[in-house]
């Protein structure tokens, strides 16, 4: 068994099987830049291979970011938090 990276899988699936989404990831705390994709109609990130993988090893796995939809300027879901590997934890960084 592989150990824990501290990195954040994300996946999305597209309920919708006409059309696709063009979704954004962007750091709402720790000045990573923003991750963009094209969601197809019907398909799951995941299922297909082209997931997205959040890097957070500079915030000692702790995130904090928002997902956007393409069109739909009024959706904005909001994740924070931090991956546990079983390591010693560091106060999240963004704290100050």
């Amino acid at each position: 068994m592989k150990k824990p990276s501290g990195n954040l899988a994300v996946q999305i699936r597209n309920l919708n099987s006409a059309s696709h989404y063009s979704i954004e990831i962007r750091d709402n705390a720790y000045q990573n830049k923003p991750v963009k994709k094209l969601l197809k109609a019907g398909r799951s990130m995941q299922r297909h291979g082209d997931h997205i993988v959040l890097n957070l090893e500079k915030s000692y796995g702790w995130y904090d970011f928002s997902l956007r939809v393409e069109g739909f300027d009024h959706f904005e879901k909001r994740y924070a938090g931090r991956v546990e590997t079983g390591k010693d934890s560091f106060s999240d960084p963004a704290m100050g």
